[in-house]
C-alpha cells in the first residue's frame, strides 16, 4: 500500500502489506493477552459473590469457574506452542464466560439474579473496551450468549419470561448490545495508529539515509573548498608577483637612459631575476587542472534557469554591492533559458564573477547583465561600466599583459575551472569604457 501524507518531503511512503498485517497481529496478541490473563487471575475471585449471594450453590459455582479457567489456559497454551492465532484463545474465553453467565443467571434465586446479570454485563462491556478485533465478532458473541441464556432459561428456570427480563436479563441485553459498538471505533483507531507507527519508522529510516548522504556530500564539498582555497592563495601570490614585475617593467621603460645609472639598472635586473625564480616555484606548486577536476566532488546536473539562479545569487550579494558603491541592475525574468548543468558549480561561478567585479571596480561603477542568443550558443553577459574615478589602466601595462578579447582576466583562474566543469566557455573583454565577462552555454535551451 501507499501512504500519501499531505505535507511531506517525500511524495509517498510505501508500506508493505505483510509488514502492516504483522503489526496488526502484534496489537491483537497484546490485547488478547490482557483479557485472557485478566480472566485467569481474577475470574475465580468472583466466587466471593457466589459465597455471599448464592451460599447453597457456591461450591458448585466456584468449581465451574476453576474448570473454566483451566480450560482457557489449556487452549491458550496450545495456541502459544503452535503459534496459532491469538483469536482462538480469545474466542474460547468469550464462549466460556458466556456459558457461565447463561447457567449461573438461571440457577440462582430471582432475588439475587440482577446482581449476577449486572456482573456479567459489566464483564462483557469491559471485554469490548479492551479487545482489538472487528466489531462483528462482538455481535456474534453477544447473540450466542443471548441464545445460551434463552436455552438455559427453558432448561433450568421455572419462572415466567417477563419476571426473568425484569430481574436483570433486560439490563444485560441493553448493556451487552450497545457495548458491541465500542470495537467499531476502537478497531479503526488502533489500526490507524499502527499505520502511523510504521510510517514514522519508515520516515525515520529515510531521514537517516538522507542524513548520511548529506554528510558524505558535505565532506566532498569541504575537500573541494580546501583545494579551491589553496588554489586561490597561490593565485593571489602569483598575481602580486606579476603586478610587481609589470610595475618594474613600466618604471624601467620610463627610466631616462641618460640619467639612469648602472647601479639602478643592475638593481632592477636583480629584482626581476628574484621574482622570476619565485614565479617558477609557484608554477611548480600549482595543481594540475585535470587532477582538480578528478578529485572534485561528484555533482549531478539538473535543469535550471540561468536567469533565476543569477538573480538569486545577485540578491545575496546586494550588501557587498552597496558597501562597495556598485550600482547593480538585475537580469530581467521575462524569458527563461533552461540548461542541464550543476546548480552548485554554476552558483560558485557566479560568486567568483561578482567577487572579481567588486575587486577590480571602484565606487560609482554600474554593473548590468543580459542574455543573448548567438550562433555558437546562449551567452550571459556581465558588464562593468567604468566610472570617472575608476583606476586608470596604463596603455603600456595593458600591452605588456597582452589583454585581449576572449582571454581570461586577472582573478578568473577559478572561474575558468568552474566554467569548464559545467561545459561552458568563460571569456573576458576590457575596453576603454567597460569590462565584460561573457559566459557561453553550448547546450540547447528551452524558452
Amino acid at each position: 500500500m501507499k501512504f500519501e501524507p499531505k505535507d511531506s518531503i517525500f511524495q509517498y511512503i510505501h508500506i508493505d502489506t505483510a509488514v502492516f498485517s504483522k503489526e496488526l497481529s502484534k496489537k491483537s496478541l497484546y490485547y488478547a493477552n490482557i483479557i485472557i490473563w485478566m480472566v485467569i487471575f481474577f475470574y475465580p475471585l468472583l466466587g466471593i459473590l457466589d459465597y455471599v449471594y448464592a451460599y447453597e450453590l457456591y461450591q458448585t459455582l466456584i468449581l465451574i469457574k476453576v474448570i473454566s479457567v483451566l480450560a482457557i489456559y489449556a487452549v491458550y497454551d496450545i495456541c502459544s506452542r503452535t503459534k496459532s492465532s491469538p483469536l482462538i484463545a480469545l474466542h474460547m474465553t468469550f464462549a466460556t464466560i458466556a456459558v457461565n453467565a447463561a447457567i449461573l443467571c438461571n440457577i440462582v434465586p430471582f432475588e439475587v439474579a440482577p446482581i449476577f446479570f449486572l456482573l456479567y454485563a459489566s464483564l462483557f462491556m469491559l471485554f469490548n473496551l479492551t479487545v482489538f478485533w472487528p466489531a462483528s465478532y462482538s455481535f456474534v458473541h453477544f447473540f450466542l450468549t443471548l441464545l445460551m441464556i434463552v436455552v438455559s432459561f427453558h432448561l433450568f428456570n421455572t419462572g415466567s419470561i417477563q419476571i426473568f427480563i425484569t430481574q436483570g436479563a433486560g439490563l444485560f441485553i441493553m448493556t451487552g448490545f450497545f457495548s458491541c459498538f465500542i470495537p467499531v471505533v476502537r478497531y479503526s483507531i488502533i489500526k490507524r495508529n499502527a499505520l502511523n507507527d510504521i510510517v514514522v519508522k519508515n520516515t525515520s529510516a529515510q531521514l537517516q539515509l538522507l542524513h548520511k548522504e548529506l554528510h558524505v556530500k558535505n565532506l566532498l564539498v569541504e575537500s573541494s573548498n580546501a583545494q579551491l582555497t589553496e588554489v586561490v592563495m597561490q593565485q593571489e601570490a602569483f598575481l602580486s608577483l606579476v603586478k610587481r614585475d609589470i610595475e618594474v617593467i613600466v618604471e624601467a621603460c620610463n627610466f631616462d637612459t641618460v640619467d639612469a645609472g648602472y647601479h639602478e639598472k643592475q638593481e632592477t635586473a636583480n629584482m626581476m631575476g628574484d621574482n622570476i625564480s619565485r614565479l617558477e616555484q609557484l608554477i611548480a606548486l600549482f595543481p594540475n587542472e585535470q587532477n582538480i577536476q578528478k578529485q572534485g566532488a561528484t555533482t549531478a546536473a539538473e535543469p535550471i534557469s540561468i536567469e533565476q539562479t543569477f538573480n538569486k545569487v545577485a540578491k545575496s550579494m546586494e550588501e557587498q554591492f552597496s558597501r562597495s558603491g556598485i550600482n547593480f541592475i538585475s537580469l530581467p525574468n521575462d524569458r527563461s533559458h533552461i540548461f542541464q548543468i550543476d546548480q552548485l558549480d554554476y552558483e560558485q561561478l557566479l560568486y567568483n564573477l561578482f567577487a572579481n567585479c567588486i575587486r577590480f571596480s571602484s565606487k560609482g561603477t554600474h554593473l548590468t547583465a543580459s542574455v543573448a542568443n548567438e550562433e555558437d550558443g546562449t551567452s550571459l553577459l556581465l558588464t562593468c561600466s567604468k566610472s570617472a574615478t575608476e583606476r586608470k589602466i596604463n596603455k603600456a601595462e595593458r600591452q605588456a599583459s597582452d589583454t585581449r578579447a576572449g582571454s581570461p582576466a586577472p582573478g578568473l583562474y577559478i572561474g575558468r575551472l568552474l566554467a569548464k566543469k559545467i561545459n561552458t566557455r568563460l571569456s573576458f573583454h576590457e575596453g576603454d569604457e567597460s569590462v565584460t565577462y561573457k559566459l557561453t552555454f553550448d547546450q540547447p535551451t528551452s524558452l
